[in-house]
């Protein structure tokens, strides 16, 4: 039996969230950042190495709340993309749901572990939250006691 049998074929749902919009302040702090770590990689190592290496790591660290995430729910997985890195996990896989106040965050372990953060995918709601929702609440996952989980 897969996860998406007895599911009527549906059009994905596909939205954006961009946490950096209307974040004035929090971007400003970000973007100095990215200008005085790499001025003191150069400045503390002199060299043009580590001010390159520093502004990646800044970049890469900061890239969810920078750049435009996309997201998309499909009949067979759910996809998560964010500027150079994307996640996917189909549904069959999943066995576990964590709703939270911004975003669902759906795992491939059955008890919540650190793991979650490298292994599962985040979905943030953005303007979708009924939708989503929706769209998840359909799916069927491993164990149905350890299914939806309600995060404060």
């Amino acid at each position: 039996m897969t996860a998406t049998e007895g599911i009527a074929r549906q059009d994905a749902l596909e939205w954006s969230v961009w946490l950096a919009k209307g974040e004035r302040l929090k971007l400003a702090v970000v973007c100095l950042a990215l200008f005085v770590g790499p001025l003191c990689g150069f400045l503390f190592f002199n060299s043009p190495l580590m001010a390159i290496a520093a502004f990646w790591m800044l970049l890469s660290a900061s890239a969810d709340f920078l750049f435009p995430m996309r997201f998309k729910i499909s009949d067979e997985s759910v996809r998560a993309r964010a500027g150079l890195s994307m996640r996917e996990i189909r549904f069959d896989k999943v066995k576990r749901i964590d709703w939270g106040r911004a975003g669902a965050m759906l795992s491939p372990l059955a008890n919540p572990s650190r793991l979650d953060a490298f292994r599962g995918v985040f979905l943030y709601y953005g303007d979708c939250e009924s939708e989503i929702r929706e769209r998840l609440g359909q799916v069927e996952i491993g164990d149905p006691s350890l299914a939806l989980s309600e995060a404060l």
